[in-house]
Order: structure tokens, then C-alpha cells, then sequence
């Protein structure tokens, strides 16, 4: 029994140490074909001024480009989008950064124009509404949305600047009641923003 016994153990190493060299081997042919075992030094995070009544500072954009081991991964930027902007004196233009950002501060002012602005046009007093900072996570007002325009960093795209539009219609909604004239106020001016992009965003042609 003594002698089967150690048999049987002979026959685990032996398994067991076939099994090491297999795994050996493949993560070397692994790593002939692939760098995902390289481990880059992260990303320091850095910080510039914002001009806002509550929130400081904001996140320095990075050049996914720039980043250790991103263009080795298989990234690659993004294509030309596939519409056109119409500007308030009717030039169709392409969404190029100076462009888009002439356009967002076209469809900012429109926005902050409106009537139905004025319960967005500073951060909600937590004096008034003393849970506001405890059910909205993510707090947006147009002051906001105006300073991070300001950086001329913050919006790389149309598609993140009417998210802020939207978000900040979506909270006023979240925490205020339907009959409210604040609720009202946010689904009026978030139908009007969707009403000015049908109309000044339109399909490129080639």
C-alpha cells in the first residue's frame, strides 16, 4: 500500500510539473504576440482652475494618444464625424474644435436666453434645498456648462455638451415633483435644445 501510495504521488508531481512547463511555454508564445504582460507607469492626473461657485477645479484632458501602451493596444482615434453644424448666420460649417465650441456657445446663450432658464442659471442653493447635494450625484447648472466651455478642454465633442444639458434637465426632474414649475421648466427648455440641434445639426454630404 506504502509503495502504490508513492506512486501515486510520483504521478502528481510528474503531472503536475508537465502542466508547469506547458503553462510556461505558451506565456512565452504569448508574450512573442502580444504586450498585454506590459505593465506601463500610470497617468498623473492633473488639475486646472474652473471658474464655477462650487466646483474648482477640473481633470486636464489626456491624449488617449500619449498614453503608455494605448497605440500598442490597437487604439486609434476616432473619424471625422459624420454631420455639420449650421451657425446662427446660416454657414454650415464642420465640427472642428473652434467650431463646435462657436456652436455650443451659440446654443449656450439660446439656452440661457429662454424664460424658462432661470432655475438653471446658478448651482442649487443648499440652503433652500437642504438634501439636493445628497440625491444629486452629479450636479449640472448653466454656469457650469459655461466654465467648462471656458477651459475650451472640457467638451471634445457636441455629444458631451448636450449630455450636460441633458443631465441637468434629468435632476431637476429626479428631484422635484411633476406639478412643479421647476419640473416643467426643464422639460420645456431640455424639448427646445432637441428642437434647435434638429435644426443646426444635419448629415455631412460627401
Amino acid at each position: 500500500a506504502s509503495g502504490q501510495m508513492q506512486g501515486y504521488q510520483l504521478i502528481c508531481l510528474l503531472v503536475s510539473l508537465s502542466l508547469q512547463i506547458q503553462k510556461e511555454y505558451l506565456d512565452g508564445e504569448i508574450r512573442k504576440l502580444s504586450n498585454s504582460h506590459v505593465v506601463h507607469p500610470g497617468v498623473k492626473r492633473q488639475l486646472m482652475p474652473l471658474d464655477h461657485a462650487r466646483i474648482k477645479q477640473i481633470a486636464v484632458r489626456v491624449d488617449p494618444a500619449a498614453i503608455p501602451g494605448v497605440i500598442e493596444a490597437g487604439w486609434t482615434p476616432p473619424g471625422k464625424p459624420g454631420y455639420r453644424l449650421v451657425l446662427k448666420d446660416g454657414n454650415v460649417v464642420e465640427p472642428t474644435h473652434s467650431n463646435l465650441h462657436i456652436y455650443m456657445g451659440e446654443l449656450l446663450q439660446a439656452i440661457d436666453d429662454l424664460d424658462d432658464a432661470w432655475p438653471f442659471r446658478a448651482p442649487v442653493d443648499a440652503q433652500e434645498a437642504l438634501d439636493y447635494y445628497d440625491i444629486i450625484m452629479d450636479p449640472v447648472d448653466l454656469s457650469l456648462v459655461a466654465a467648462r466651455m471656458k477651459t475650451q478642454q472640457y467638451y471634445i465633442s457636441l455629444e458631451m455638451f448636450v449630455a450636460d444639458i441633458r443631465k441637468m434637465c434629468d435632476n431637476c426632474r429626479y428631484y422635484n415633483a411633476q406639478t412643479t414649475p421647476y419640473y416643467q421648466c426643464a422639460t420645456r427648455l431640455q424639448q427646445f435644445m432637441e428642437s434647435y440641434l434638429d435644426k443646426s445639426v444635419v448629415e455631412a454630404t460627401s
